[in-house]
């Protein structure tokens, strides 16, 4: 229960900091981004950890040679005995996460939030943010506004997910 406490509170500030600069400092998104890392990894799921620093690693490779990567890998943890049922939508939801970085749907701050947030509690909060997002847009284009700070959905998705757990 502490760590829910724990992940609305730095969520909240995470949302204000968003709302308020449109952006998110390095200070507030690498060091939970490095602890939920370290605590999959003590969780057994290194394999996953493993395949999100590859992506951010080799971002840099031609297209052909990324997309040839990222395949090989999902194929390798999608079939591998290594990975369980259980880390099947975390190795997917890595890779959504990335992929909606890489094609600039989301930003470098709202990647590392949501991989935090995805490391730690698993993919659970992911649709209810997910949905949130959705809601979020649909209000942003009718107002006829182009951008929104997508903290506000993640805050809003995590605190729905959290309200279902109690």
């Amino acid at each position: 229960m502490a760590l829910l406490v724990f992940a609305l509170v730095w969520l909240a500030v995470c949302m204000v900091y968003d709302l308020r600069y449109r952006a998110l400092p390095s200070w507030l998104t690498l060091p939970p981004l490095a602890v939920a890392a370290i605590w999959a990894t003590l969780q057994g799921n290194v394999a996953i950890v493993v395949f999100a620093l590859s992506l951010v690693a080799f971002d840099d490779l031609p297209d052909e040679a990324l997309r040839l990567m990222v395949t090989l890998q999902l194929i390798v943890l999608t079939i591998y005995g290594g990975v369980d049922s259980a880390s099947l939508p975390l190795t997917y939801g890595v890779f959504f996460i990335w992929l909606a970085w890489k094609k600039t749907v989301i930003g470098g701050a709202d990647a590392k939030v949501l991989m935090t947030l995805l490391f730690v509690f698993g993919s659970g909060p992911l649709f209810p943010i997910s949905y949130m997002a959705g809601v979020q847009a649909l209000v942003q284009w009718l107002r006829k506004k182009p951008t929104f700070p997508a903290m506000l959905a993640v805050f809003a998705g995590f605190t729905l997910h959290v309200a279902t757990l109690l």
